[in-house]
Parts: C-alpha cells; sequence; structure tokens
C-alpha cells in the first residue's frame, strides 16, 4: 500500500491520540531519545540485536514517536514545551543507522505519532512497545503502575518507583498477595504463550500493587526517605507487611516516624533503636557481609517483624534481649497468626 498524503489521522476512538506520517531521515534523527530510554550502546553489543538490525528490512521502517500537545515538566524539573517530539520506539534503530552499523539508511520512516498532554500518559505509549529482549528498568515500569492507579506519591523513597523488590518479596510472604508462596515472585513468573514474559512480569508487578495499595497510601503519608530516614527496602517491605493489621494505630505511626527520623538511642536498645541499628548495619542481625539479597530479605523479614511486634507490645521497654533461639521463623509465626486473626473475625462477621 502506499500513502498519498504525508499525515493519516484515524477516525473513531483513538483519532486525537494517534495519527501516522511519513518523515525523513534527516527529520527523524534529529528528534530526542524518551527521556527513560534504556542505554542503548549496552543493548547494541547483543549478538541477537546485531543479527536483527544490521540489514535494514521493511519493519524497520515503522517507528514510534510521541508528542506533547502541552508544556510539562519531568521529575527532575526538566522542561518540556507543548510540541515536543521523542522517539519512544526505534532508538536502538536509530543508533545503528547513525553509527554506519547497517548495510543501508532509510531515507523515509513511517511514523506513529502519539499525542498527549503529559510525559506520563506518553510513558504510557513507551511502556506497550514490548520487546523481550529489552526489559526496562523495573523502577520504570512501576511509575508507570503508580500512573495507572492515579497514585501520586509524595515520599521520596517511593517516588522513583524503587518499590519492587520491598513489594515483591512482601507477596511472596503474604498470603492473598499476588504470587504467594513462589520463590521468586515476579522474577521467576513464566508467562503462557500469549505474552511475553516482561509483559508478564509487568502485569504481576502492577498486581501486587493493586493489592497494597491501601498499605502504600498509608505509609506515603510519612513522606518516608530524606537524609535521616533508616528505611531501605528490607525495612520497608517489613513495614508494609505489618501495615496489613497495624495501620493508624500510634505505636505504629510513632514507630515510622522514628525510624523515618532516626529518633532514638541506641545505647537504650529499644524494640525501635534494635530495627534502626540493624537497618543502618551497625549490627549484622540483617546485613551480613557476602550474604546473597535474598538471605538478607529473609532475615529482614523475621528480625523486624519480630521487633515491630515487640514494640506494638510496649513501645516503652529498654536493653531489650533478641527471642532465645534466635529469629529464624519469626516473621511466619506473625503472619500466621495475622492470618488466623482475620479468619476468626471473618467468621464472627458471617456468622
Amino acid at each position: 500500500m502506499t500513502l498519498n498524503k504525508e499525515h493519516l489521522s484515524l477516525n473513531g476512538d483513538f483519532g486525537d491520540v494517534l495519527s501516522f506520517e511519513s518523515i525523513a531521515f534527516k527529520d527523524y534523527k534529529e528528534i530526542q531519545a524518551w527521556i527513560t530510554q534504556r542505554n542503548v550502546e549496552n543493548r547494541v553489543k547483543k549478538s541477537s540485536v546485531k543479527q536483527n538490525l544490521s540489514t535494514l528490512r521493511p519493519s524497520h521502517l515503522i517507528v514510534a514517536i510521541g508528542e506533547l500537545t502541552e508544556d510539562d515538566t519531568d521529575e527532575k524539573g526538566n522542561e518540556y514545551k507543548k510540541g515536543t517530539r521523542f522517539i519512544i520506539d526505534s532508538n536502538t534503530r536509530k543508533y545503528f543507522w547513525q553509527n554506519g552499523m547497517t548495510d543501508k539508511v532509510p531515507e523515509t520512516l513511517f511514523a506513529a505519532v502519539y499525542r498527549e498532554p503529559s510525559l506520563i500518559d506518553l510513558r504510557k505509549h513507551y511502556y506497550s512497545y514490548d520487546n523481550p529482549d529489552a526489559t526496562e528498568q523495573a523502577a520504570e515500569v512501576m511509575t508507570g503502575i503508580f500512573s495507572l492507579f492515579n497514585f501520586k506519591p509524595k515520599s521520596k523513597k517511593i517516588q522513583g518507583g524503587s518499590i519492587t523488590t520491598a513489594q515483591n518479596y512482601a507477596s511472596m510472604w503474604t498470603p492473598g498477595a499476588p504470587l504467594y508462596g513462589t520463590n521468586k515472585g515476579i522474577w521467576g513468573i513464566e508467562p503462557d504463550n500469549t505474552e511475553t514474559k516482561t509483559t508478564a512480569k509487568r502485569w504481576a508487578m502492577a498486581e501486587q500493587f493493586k493489592f497494597w495499595t491501601r498499605e502504600w497510601l498509608y505509609l506515603d503519608n510519612f513522606e518516608l526517605g530524606g537524609k535521616l530516614s533508616v528505611i531501605d527496602q528490607p525495612l520497608l517491605m517489613a513495614l508494609l507487611v505489618t501495615s496489613k493489621s497495624y495501620m493508624g494505630e500510634k505505636r505504629f505511626n510513632d514507630l515510622i516516624v522514628k525510624l523515618n527520623e532516626k529518633d532514638y538511642n541506641p545505647s537504650s536498645k529499644t524494640p525501635v533503636s534494635k530495627i534502626g541499628e540493624a537497618a543502618t548495619a551497625m549490627t549484622d542481625d540483617v546485613y551480613t557481609k557476602g550474604s546473597a539479597s535474598y538471605d538478607q530479605y529473609v532475615k529482614a523479614f523475621d528480625f523486624y517483624i519480630y521487633w515491630i511486634k515487640r514494640h506494638m507490645e510496649d513501645p516503652n521497654q529498654t536493653n531489650c534481649q533478641g527471642p532465645k533461639g534466635g529469629y529464624t521463623g519469626k516473621g511466619k509465626e506473625w503472619v500466621k497468626s495475622f492470618t488466623l486473626t482475620n479468619k476468626i473475625l471473618e467468621s464472627c462477621l458471617a456468622a
């Protein structure tokens, strides 16, 4: 099929968002890459990518471009004017073409142009161009999920989307959560024959976030992060899990505030200081040199949940000692107790 028009708009549902254009290569190469485009220089080293892109094929001539219909600013404060365009699919091809890595360089390209009022809206189109060999940063995917749920976090600890690991481990060890009981959660997911592993992982991340939405909204109210905060991913995981039970209770609120502001005296050996000292690696209760990430999360799950429970029982206790026999299994014990209590309550309400 030959297009006689330089610009073709769709009628119907997406006519105001999507149109098609023929664009000269000299104009195309002046368009900037998408703002969160992965490192192309690393990707072009892959043999599979070289094999696919070294020869110009008809399918390579179809590209995707995003265009802002209103002024907008990204998370770093960079301003983008109305009409700014980004390459949202074909950045790797562009690199090959501009660096003489293909047998031919195209003269004209056929572009699907998506027009949206904000960078967040354009980002959804960027993510939709899914390539099983090109997985975006999990944090970038998570910020897209935030947008999907209209979640606009205030917390520096949450804003960038770097909650994926905490959320995944919390889901693996909390009954009812997506991928509960699996060994790897989203990292071990196996897709069916209708989707790629990348797509399946993204959907699972979204389902996990949906499960934990109420807890994330609650934790975000504390504006987690900042110079004094000791809350890292393993501790965030434990706070997420225990929020299921303690959300809104004054003692739990106080615990989060103290950890977020490093407001404790290590020498007093209170439950809060026990947690804070472990989180800052002043003790080896969670972080052991040379231990794998999975092992650290297991230790964090048991250690932090044990001391959170102790704090909720009595926040004023001092000179605290750990449990006889160690912390192994303490997190699982708490989750089992919490789950059982919920089942009893549900039965009473149903009666």
